[in-house]
């Protein structure tokens, strides 16, 4: 029992692989958010599951395809949105986010455009290690990780601070180019589909609705279906004040 758990807080029960589920309400955070003054419409969407998050294998930014069962999902997920008004569809470079992203850009009639700065968040020595082997070797970190990811950096991998460095920079250049295209969808603002891995996806949600670090695990957990984010390109993007500092973690 202590294992499942342990694969939970790391990538969330069912790794991702059964497909969006129920959202628990967090505070502040809604199926749809909006800005005071919008100017941009982000639709989130985690990438459908490999078979290193069906094993149970912490994937990180390694480059896998997308599993059977995770095709099935996200084309599953991708139908429930119809033909959502999008400009278009941006993801990292990894087979698994490609691949999610060509089943919605299919279905809104645009093009995917990769975006090197979406990849996932590098997990380092962790990545191909069962979850159940870290909590053996990495109890104190894994406790860390569940509470708040932001107080945990794994050995030769890349910390939260570092990983949302990349990632507001990315998405600020990708609205502005939806911007500035001329390209519009049927929807009111100029609207983009962004694919990201769990963590990644769990982490802009919170980035986009101002949440802290603390609520990535539980999104994660969730499996939460696709979200539309109202936002105001403008906005001040960042992790919230006060995160901890990371904590440093042996190889050992």
């Amino acid at each position: 029992m202590a294992h499942r758990y342990t694969a939970e807080l790391l990538y969330g029960s069912g790794f991702g692989c059964q497909g969006p589920g129920p959202v628990r309400q967090l505070e502040g955070w809604t199926g749809t958010t909006m800005a005071k003054t919008a100017t941009h419409r982000v639709l989130l969407l985690r990438s459908g599951a490999t078979e290193w998050d069906l094993a149970g294998r912490v994937q990180g930014s390694t480059d896998l395809p997308l599993s059977e069962l995770g095709l099935s999902d996200i084309t599953r997920t991708v139908q429930e949105l119809g033909h959502p008004p999008l400009s278009s569809v941006c993801c990292a470079s990894d087979e698994a986010s490609i691949s999610s992203a060509e089943v919605l850009a299919a279905a809104a009639g645009v093009k995917v455009v990769v975006v090197p700065d979406f990849q996932e968040m590098a997990f380092g020595l962790w990545e191909g290690v069962l979850k159940t082997t870290l909590e053996d070797r990495f109890c104190r970190a894994v406790r860390l990780w569940g509470e708040d990811p932001a107080c945990v950096t794994p050995p030769e991998g890349e910390s939260l601070v570092d990983f949302s460095a990349r990632l507001i920079p990315a998405l600020r250049r990708v609205l502005t180019k939806a911007r500035s295209s001329g390209r519009r969808s049927t929807a009111t603002l100029p609207s983009v589909g962004v694919v990201l891995r769990p963590v990644g996806e769990a982490l802009m949600r919170c980035i986009l609705s101002g949440l802290p670090t603390s609520e990535v695990q539980a999104i994660v957990r969730e499996r939460p279906a696709p979200l539309w984010i109202d936002t105001d390109i403008e906005s001040d993007w960042a992790l919230p004040s006060g995160v901890r500092r990371p904590a440093s973690v042996s190889a050992a």
